[in-house]
C-alpha cells in the first residue's frame, strides 16, 4: 500500500493528512471484526475457510481497481487488510502451529519467513507494475494471479488435508481426557478483564504501528532525504 498510495493520492486528489486517515479507518474496521472472523478457522474445514479468504482477497483487489470514490476507497483497504495481511497471515500461522507438533517452531518460522520475503520482493514489483500498468492495472494483475496461481496452489497443498485434520482432532482428544476438569483455557473475556493484558498491549501494537507508518510514508521519507524512490523500496 505504501508504493501504491502516491498513485492513489494523485488520482483523488488526497493530501498526506486524509490518506493516513483513511487508511486508519479501513484498517481499524478490518481489526475490530478480525477476532469473529478469525475464530471461524476453528469451525470450518481449512481448505474451505482458505478458499473463501483467497475470493475475498480477489474480489478486494477488484474492488480497489476500480474503486471511484473515498467512500469505496475505505471499504477496498478494509477489503483488503481484511482478506490480505490479516487473515491469510492468520490462515499461515494458526495452521501451522495446529497441525505441527515436531517441528512446530520450524514450520512457523517457514511461515513468517514466507511474509519477510514478500516484505522485501512486493514493493519492487509493485513499483514496476505501476510504471508499466498504473496502480489499478497493478491491482487488477494479483487478483488475476491469485486466480491462476494461489487457487490451484491451494488445493495441491492441503491434499490429504482430511486425514491430517483426523489426526489433529485424535490428539486433542487425548490431551483433553488426560487433562483435569477443572483446568480450562482463558477466554477473551477472561483477557479482556486482565489488567496485565492492558499493560502488555502497547508494546504489542508497537511494532505494527512503527513499520505501517514505514510503509505508508516511506516515500514521503525518502523525498525528505533526497533519495530515490527506486532505491529506497529496495531497501
Amino acid at each position: 500500500m505504501g508504493v501504491f498510495g502516491p498513485s492513489i493520492q494523485a488520482a483523488f486528489d488526497i493530501d498526506d493528512v486524509v490518506w493516513p486517515s483513511i487508511y486508519m479507518v479501513g484498517t481499524l474496521a478490518s481489526a475490530l471484526i478480525l477476532p469473529w472472523t478469525g475464530k471461524l478457522i476453528d469451525q470450518v474445514d481449512l481448505r474451505r475457510y482458505t478458499l473463501v479468504v483467497l475470493i475475498g482477497f480477489v474480489f478486494a483487489c477488484v474492488v480497489m481497481a476500480s474503486v471511484q470514490g473515498v467512500v469505496m476507497l475505505i471499504v477496498a483497504i478494509f477489503l483488503l487488510r481484511q482478506t490480505g495481511q490479516g487473515l491469510m497471515s492468520h490462515i499461515a500461522a494458526t495452521s501451522m502451529a495446529r497441525y505441527h507438533d515436531d517441528g512446530r517452531g520450524r514450520a512457523l518460522a517457514i511461515a513468517s519467513l514466507g511474509e519477510s520475503i514478500g516484505e522485501a520482493v512486493l514493493p519492487i514489483l509493485a513499483a514496476l507494475a505501476i510504471s508499466w500498468i498504473g496502480w489499478r492495472g497493478g491491482y487488477f494483475a494479483v487478483a488475476f494471479i491469485l486466480v491462476v496461481v494461489l487457487i490451484p496452489l491451494l488445493f495441491w497443498l492441503l491434499k490429504g488435508h482430511g486425514a491430517r485434520h483426523e489426526a489433529f482432532l485424535a490428539r486433542r482428544h487425548m490431551v483433553r481426557q488426560a487433562t483435569s476438569e477443572s483446568a480450562r483455557s482463558a477466554t477473551r473475556g477472561d483477557m479482556l478483564r486482565d489488567p496485565r493484558f492492558y499493560l502488555l498491549l502497547p508494546g504489542l501494537l508497537a511494532p505494527s504501528m512503527i513499520t505501517t507508518a514505514l510503509f505508508i510514508y516511506h516515500l514521503k521519507i525518502a523525498d525528505s532525504k533526497g533519495w530515490s524512490d527506486t532505491w529506497i523500496t529496495g531497501n
